[in-house]
């Protein structure tokens, strides 16, 4: 499949609710290849330009990427079905969008391209050795994730917090003196003590999934947190300074269409209808109410000067 069949719009225009035009947007693409990603052969469009064109000039997205990162790439995918959604891949430093068709993808692949970014930066290195722990198998966790996850986000436990660790360490050790003891009682014939072991095994697992899922559930997401809502920021910075260049409205409240939303849920709580079909959202709220999909950042907020 050649360039030209790409399923995907490579030119839109964004415009505001008035019909006034804020800027457009044209993404120059490559002849169709696989690359390997996440550990599978994926199908896509290499995006060798990606030009945002104001009423001052344009400014070529990547071009900045490539100040930051040089041998950032980005692909558009071509499979026969839509991604769950875009993504970067960190090690290998590209990105590959599930679709390209307007603002919303253009907010993302900022999004995407400021994970990116995060290599040249030691701290979020280290919290990237934990990013979705907190989706890990609880059989693959264990009370000594804690200290690691804290020190790779420069993170102080506060008094509450270091009594609930003791407490989870405590009762992981009961477990796993209650599951040996449990091993060597199925020996024999059942008697009275495994039941009572039983009993106390399923009031520790219990106790330790409160504290996985409740109590501590919040410094597993931390890692997470940090570099999503790092991310953000840093596209943000990254719109501001082609907002500068070219002129373009970038953050101005602007028209999408209202099928959007489907696959970007997220936008149902944070736009307003505007005409039959469209829908009037704001990007940098787009973008924190996105944000805000994951768990509460355990950073400080901050804003663009």
């Amino acid at each position: 499949m050649s360039s030209k069949e790409i399923p995907f719009q490579s030119r839109f225009e964004v415009k505001s609710e008035t019909g006034e035009k804020l800027y457009e947007v044209h993404a120059e693409l490559g002849d169709v290849e696989i690359i390997e990603s996440r550990r599978e052969p994926v199908r896509v469009a290499p995006i060798r330009h990606l030009d945002i064109i104001g009423p001052e000039g344009s400014d070529d997205l990547l071009r900045r990427v490539h100040d930051r990162v040089i041998d950032a790439k980005m692909y558009l995918y071509q499979g026969e079905e839509r991604l769950f959604s875009s993504f970067a891949d960190h090690e290998k430093r590209l990105v590959v969008m599930n679709g390209f068709e307007g603002v919303m993808d253009l907010l993302v692949a900022g999004h995407e391209f400021g994970h990116i970014f995060q290599i040249k930066d030691e701290r979020m290195q280290k919290a990237h050795e934990f990013y979705g722990v907190d989706m890990h198998p609880r059989s693959k966790l264990n009370a000594s994730f804690f200290p690691a996850i804290a020190k790779s986000c420069g993170y102080k436990f506060t008094a509450k917090e270091f009594a609930d660790l003791k407490s989870l360490a405590a009762t992981e050790l009961s477990i796993f003196k209650l599951e040996k003891e449990l091993a060597e009682l199925r020996k024999s014939p059942e008697g009275p003590r495994t039941k009572v072991v039983c009993d106390q095994l399923f009031e520790n697992r219990l106790k330790r999934d409160d504290l996985y899922l409740s109590k501590l559930a919040h410094l597993l997401a931390m890692p997470t947190m940090i570099l999503e809502e790092d991310a953000t920021e840093r596209s943000l910075d990254l719109f501001t300074d082609i907002a500068e260049q070219t002129g373009a409205k970038v953050f101005a409240p602007c028209l999408v269409q209202e099928s959007i939303t489907e696959r970007f849920p997220f936008l149902k709580s944070a736009a307003r209808q505007a005409e039959r079909g469209l829908i009037s959202i704001d990007p940098e709220e787009c973008l924190k109410v996105g944000l805000a999909t994951y768990e509460q950042s355990m950073m400080p907020n901050r804003r663009r000067a």
